[in-house]
């Protein structure tokens, strides 16, 4: 909303884009308004839905591996051609950080032994893509967020913990020459970052609004189009009170998504919450979009917090009457 307001003195402002840009800022509060209902009122289904994300994704990766390495040599060349409605590896590669980590707690929390080894075999072959697709950002998000989503199974699940650890480490091995190759990319990120914290200098209260020219530089004959840094592209379009009002968003959130952790012992929300507000610092630009991959990994644990505190105060209403 405060983005919306800033076009009163913003640049590049038209009727046209104002229009598309309330059109999307409805359609991501429509998405996160039905990712709250779902979970909150329809927990079993929603569960089931985030299950079947998981083996969709991981059936659509494992496709696409296959797919791609029969044309190029494997692994040392990047997945860079991903099938269907994702058509950025880095950003298809987050949408499998997020399917490791679903994965990673029904490894941890499900008693059938058969469904464990589905499971680790489905993390494996999302791990590998993440790896494959050579995506720094989802490897730089699944980190913290793994160390997250096991603090509290350290003691009780440490054998799961080290076959997770077991798979992963084998995918890294197997898969040694892509990652090598992503290591050796230059993404550029300091650069882009710097000439975006320049950009923001003129208008740095205030912000240059939401239709400013967000290519940061040229680098190599290539321009770099975005931030990949929506904290940063938040500087830049809604000034030092955009991103103060951000930074007061998401940190409500984690501290929301904490709580609610240690109150149930389950840290799958804050796990992705994590995944999502890593992601979002080395990747990505504006957060109101059409929609993509942003959607699942940044908007949907905000509206999982969100839920969650919904149902917690329902319980609490029950228990005190």
């Amino acid at each position: 909303v405060y983005l919306v307001l800033a076009n009163f003195w913003g640049v590049n402002v038209t009727s046209a884009n104002v229009a598309e840009q309330i059109k999307h800022l409805l359609y991501v509060l429509a998405f996160v308004t039905a990712s709250i209902v779902v979970d909150a009122y329809y927990p079993e289904k929603h569960n089931q839905l985030l299950v079947a994300m998981a083996g969709v994704a991981t059936i659509v990766f494992w496709v696409n591996m296959l797919w791609w390495y029969q044309t190029h040599t494997f692994p040392a060349v990047r997945l860079s051609d991903v099938m269907g409605r994702m058509d950025n590896p880095i950003l298809a590669g987050c949408i499998a950080g997020v399917a490791c980590l679903v994965l990673i707690e029904i490894l941890l929390g499900h008693g059938d032994v058969r469904f464990r080894v589905v499971a680790g075999s489905a993390f494996t072959i999302n791990l590998g893509f993440i790896i494959l697709s050579q995506s720094r950002t989802a490897v730089a998000a699944l980190i913290p967020s793994l160390l997250v989503l096991g603090m509290s199974h350290l003691r009780r699940n440490y054998r799961l913990l080290i076959v997770a650890g077991f798979l992963a480490a084998l995918s890294v091995f197997l898969l040694q020459d892509a990652l090598v190759g992503a290591l050796h990319r230059n993404s550029y990120r300091i650069d882009i970052w710097v000439a975006t914290i320049e950009k923001t200098r003129s208008n740095l209260w205030w912000g240059s609004g939401y239709f400013c020219d967000t290519v940061a530089l040229q680098i190599d004959g290539k321009d770099m189009q975005h931030a990949h840094n929506v904290y940063l592209a938040t500087l830049r379009d809604g000034g030092i009170i955009g991103l103060t009002l951000l930074m007061a968003a998401v940190s409500v959130a984690t501290w929301r998504a904490w709580r609610q952790a240690r109150e149930t012992s389950r840290y799958l929300t804050l796990a992705l919450l994590t995944y999502g507000l890593t992601a979002v610092f080395f990747d990505n630009d504006r957060l109101i979009d059409n929609p993509e991959e942003l959607w699942i990994f940044f908007w949907y644990p905000i509206g999982r917090v969100i839920a969650h505190d919904l149902t917690q105060g329902d319980r609490l209403s029950l228990a005190q009457q």
